[in-house]
Parts: structure tokens; sequence; C-alpha cells
């Protein structure tokens, strides 16, 4: 993972998380944001950041985990540990060190493992370090760890773009690496022991001025274990946090729980979207004065705000703008978000030998984010209510007659699967012959996993039977309109428009797969055999492996803009019409309300 797609992922909300190991630090830097020395040990449990990033799952992590302190890497065992059950995951860890071990010629061995269990690595170095670690050690480690594989970077600091020292350091980096390795390059900013003497922090923009704050996206463990919404030192440090930016603690909440919060919280959407001083204005909030960060916190207590803030980015409307603001903020890629809140003269520095197409168009994922990283975060920020209808659907009372009517409901899903990518093939050998260079690997694509999928519609038919139903419970009925719905806008966009928006109704289904223990949690409630089960415990199994697949797909694909927009309009629309199925099965058979009622979709459609 380079530092550009790091970076790059930074404006959208909960795509990272930030991990705070400890504040012991073995170097004593006068511009330290977080204070650290050699003897502060507030540090947060390791036994509660083991269960707490041991709660990802495949379906549900953060794309990015850094790894920051202090030092981290005076805990190297307890590194390694949280980085492979990150991986485990499929999150990738990123780790920020102060180089206190590159005064030895050699790493240490442990120190070692634990760098190259990460998937990146980043030191830090200014005119304050360098006064313990000299420049020439700090290249020296990074050429070693370069050797090893690991994707490597440099965090700068100065103090400004005319800082001499910045010029003459970016220099000699570029002379050293040969402009292959990446430099993030910051300011100093007035927190921990460079109060007294840095420049003023972000001052606050005028009374109701738009100015979104991409710093409330990613959430942060602080020392204490507190998880906080901002990685603003003084709100990481001050106790009691502000409501609004207070997720939980890793302690007694899992990171499904943080997510959640720090997604569906109004307030927050409304401080990513149009920033804490507009959200003020729009309350009758009086300004406290001081930096932005100031004005952000004194929202917290503030029940105007908090009624505003629900008021208009409550629900799937709140969701779209978080989204919107989030693609705003990406949209000139990695250098443009360092522009915004890093030193803007040097933001091109942050792609540093990160290689470029060779010609003809660039993908579009080439800069920031990948193509499927977007996907995913743009179904995180859109799935509550699937999530809520899913947990609902298998909740205990009653689940054997769910379970069936889910059987029926799934083969008609499921039976529509391989005839939609044989027609969706077709098409692309068509566009294929015309010259289109997304549709030979979209049909490559589609004849492996039609031979995937073939035949799995008669695993529900052989459950049926064995979970006390018939075939013709299936076969007989006409399927819903939820079903027609989420396949027949497949094949109208197959052939009216272009096959790859396919893909994005292939992510939806292998992206919210049955979960690994769903298979014991019906067998537990209902008795039923392990005959009845097949195509639950099936799917489990196989659905990971087949997202992985379609995700590499879409980043090798040379997507248009306008393609990538297809799959994610086909995404966003499947995900509403499985969300509608899904409460549909939940009711136990109740009557469907009357048109026109019930609470809103995720695409804020009534159901």
């Amino acid at each position: 993972m380079e530092l550009g797609e790091l970076v790059g992922r930074r404006p959208f909300p909960a795509a990272g998380l930030l991990l705070g190991l400890t504040r012991r630090c073995p170097l004593s830097c006068a511009h330290c944001s977080t204070g650290s020395d050699p003897a502060v040990r507030e540090r947060p449990e390791g036994r509660h950041l083991v269960r707490f990033v041991g709660s990802f799952t495949r379906e549900d992590r953060p794309d990015v985990v850094m790894l920051t302190g202090g030092e981290p890497l005076l805990l190297p065992g307890l590194v390694q540990e949280l980085s492979a059950l990150a991986r485990r995951a499929g999150s990738r860890t990123a780790l920020l060190s102060g180089m206190f071990f590159a005064r030895s010629r050699r790493i240490p061995a442990p120190l070692l493992r634990a760098i190259t269990s990460l998937d990146h690595f980043s030191a830090s170095l200014d005119v304050h370090h360098e006064r313990e670690v000299p420049r020439a050690d700090v290249f020296r480690a990074l050429h070693r760890i370069r050797g090893e594989g690991v994707a490597v970077s440099l965090h700068l600091t100065g103090t400004g773009a005319s800082d001499p020292y910045l010029a003459d350091l970016t220099r000699a980096v570029e002379e050293e690496f040969g402009g292959q390795v990446p430099s993030l390059v910051n300011e100093v900013r007035p927190f921990g022991r460079a109060a007294a003497w840095a420049g003023p922090a972000r001052t606050a923009p005028g009374p109701g001025a738009l100015s979104p704050c991409a710093m409330a996206a990613w959430p942060v463990v602080a020392f204490d274990g507190a998880v906080l919404a901002c990685c603003n030192q003084d709100t990481v440090d001050r106790r009691p946090a502000p409501a609004h930016l207070y997720l939980g603690h890793i302690a007694t909440d899992d990171w499904a729980a943080v997510r959640r919060r720090a997604l569906e919280s109004p307030v927050l959407r409304m401080i990513r979207t149009v920033g804490p001083a507009h959200l003020a204005a729009r309350a009758g909030v009086p300004s406290p004065g001081g930096s932005f960060c100031d004005g952000c916190r004194a929202l917290g207590g503030d029940a105007r705000a908090a009624a505003e803030a629900g008021a208009v980015a409550a629900g799937a409307a709140g969701a779209l703008l978080d989204l919107a603001a989030a693609r705003r903020g990406a949209a000139q890629g990695p250098e443009g978000v360092v522009r915004r809140h890093g030193c803007a003269v040097y933001a091109p520095l942050v792609t540093a030998g990160t290689p470029s197409a060779a010609g003809g168009r660039v993908p579009v994922s080439a800069a920031g984010p990948s193509t499927s990283a977007r996907l995913r975060v743009t179904l995180r920020l859109l799935d509550g209510e699937l999530r809520d209808a899913t947990e609902h659907l298998w909740r205990p009372e009653d689940l054997l007659p769910r379970y069936r009517a889910y059987l029926c409901a799934m083969h008609a899903v499921v039976r529509a699967s391989v005839p939609l990518m044989l027609r969706a093939r077709e098409r692309a050998w068509l566009l294929q012959a015309c010259g289109d260079p997304v549709a030979g690997p979209l049909a490559a694509y589609l004849t492996g996993h039609i031979r995937e999928e073939e035949g799995h519609d008669a695993w529900l038919l052989e459950d049926l039977p064995a979970a006390g139903g018939a075939p013709g419970d299936a076969l007989g009925p006409m399927p819903a309109p939820a079903v027609a719905a989420l396949a027949g806008s497949q094949y109208y966009w197959i052939e009216h428009h272009h096959p790859v928006a396919l893909l994005g109704y292939i992510a939806v289904l292998e992206g919210y797969a049955p979960a690994a223990d769903l298979t014991s949690r019906i067998a537990g409630t209902t008795g039923l055999p392990d005959a009845a089960l097949r195509t639950v415990r099936e799917h489990a199994a196989l659905d990971t492996g087949h997202l992985d697949d379609l995700h590499a797909l879409l980043d090798r694909l040379p997507l248009t803009r306008d393609q990538e927009a297809d799959v994610t309009v086909s995404a966003m629309h499947s995900l509403d019409a499985l969300t509608r199925l899904f409460v549909r099965l939940g009711r136990s058979g109740a009557a469907p309300p009357s048109r026109g009622a019930g609470h809103p979709s995720p695409m804020g459609v009534p159901r």
C-alpha cells in the first residue's frame, strides 16, 4: 500500500482507523503534539486493542489501520498481533515511527518482524527528530525496510512553505531515493510541546461559512482506550470528550458499533459535509471564538445543533450528503487532500515514485483510492438498514417459517444469476468486437463466474424439503416485486446500456452473503439438519473469495468515470432492493403495509 492510496482514503468516513498504542517514546522532540517522552506510560490495554481489532470482519472493517504513538514500535509483539488480526479481516496496516532504533547499525529482530508484518511503514523526520536520530541513520534504515518488500514513506514537518529546512530535506530525500519514496509534508501545529511556540491553529471561518472537515472521518483510539471521531490532539486528550465526538471505548464496544455511530451521527455528517461553523449558524448557536476546532467542540453540549443536524442529515438523505462530501474531498486525489490539510507547496511529493500510465487514458483508479475501495465505502455509508433488516430476519422467534420463506425468495434471486451473466457476456462479446476496452476482461470474468455459480439454485430446492417445505413452494408462486426489482433492473441495463453495470449487482450479492456463524445460529434455533442448510453454509464459505475476485477485476478494468458511476448506481439500487426483500421476509408473514407506508429504504423510497 503506497502513501498516496492511504492519504487518498482520508476523506471517506470510517475507511480508516487510527490506533494510538502508547504515549511513551524514547525521543523528546520539542514539537511533539502528544507530549510523549521516555517516562510516559499512558497506553490503552493491549488485550482491549486485540479484542477491538479482532472484532473486524470481512464484511465490516476499516480499509486501513494506522498504528501511531508515541512510539508504537516499543510494542513490537502487539504491532505484529494487531497487524495479523487486521489482515485476516481484509484490512491493511500502516505504522508511523520516530525511528529511535535507526541509531543502531541493524534493526533488532523483533522490530523487523513487526515492520514486515505491515503493509506500509512511515518514518517521521524533521529538524527536531534529527537532533536525536541523524538523517543518514533514518535513510539507511528505510533502505533496509524497502529491501524487505515493505512500502515506505516519510512524514516531514517544518514551519511552512518558506522553511529552508524543508527545502533542504526534500532535496536530500529526492537524491537519496531517486524520487521513489513519497513524503507527506506537514506544518508544526501548536499542540503538545509546540503549543507555546508554534504558529496559530486553524482559525475559525466566518459565521455560516462552509468549511467541511475531513478530520472527523476516521475514528481515533486514544491513549485511555476511548474512541473519538476526530484526531485533533486537544480532542483526543481532553476529558470529558464532547458528546458528538465520543464514539465509545475499546473495552466495551466493537468496530461495528463504533463505525455505525461514526457513520450515522447527523452532527458528524454535518461537520464532514458543511463544517461546524455552518451548522452552528443554522442552529443559532453563538460562536465561542478561538480556532476552528474550538467551534466544533462547543457544539457537543448544545441541543439546538443536534436538532438542526437531525432535521438535515438524518437517514438516507444524510448518508448521501456524507458520501457526496467525501467524494468531493477526494476528487483531486491525494495531492488535493494534502493541499487542504498539509503543506500545500509540497503536496506533489505524496505520490512520488508512484508509476503512471504510459500513454493512453489513465484509469480512474490511478489516483487516490481504488475503484473497489470507493465502491466499498459507498455501500458502507448506505447499508445500515440492510444490516438491521438482516439481524431482524434471523431473530430466534418463529425462525423456521421465516427460513423457509427465505429459501423460496433466494431461489427466485439465485435462479436469475446465471441467465443474467450469460446475457451480459453475450453483450460484452459484441462490444468487444466494436473495440470496447472494458468488454473483453468483463466477458472473461463472467465466463469464470458462471462456472462458479451454476447449480446453486438446485441447492435451494434440495434445502427446502429438508426444512419441511417443498420445491413447489419456490417454483409455484410469482416472485416478490422486490426480487423483480433486484434482478429485472439488471436485464434492462445489460440490454439498453452496458453490461458492466452487472458488477454492482454482483458486488452486493457477494458482499452481503450469509455470515460465517449463520448456519450454526439457524441450526441451534430450529433444530434443522445439515441437509437443510447447504446453501447458507456454502455461500458463507465461497462468497468472500468471489468478492475478492470481483474487487480485483474492478481495480484492473480501464473504467471511465461514467462506467464507474454505472457500477455504483447498480450497486446502490441492488442494496435498496435487497433491503426491501429482507424487510419483507422479516415480517413473519404479516400483511404488508398499505402502499406508501413504512420507513424509507436506504435510497429514501417508501417500502
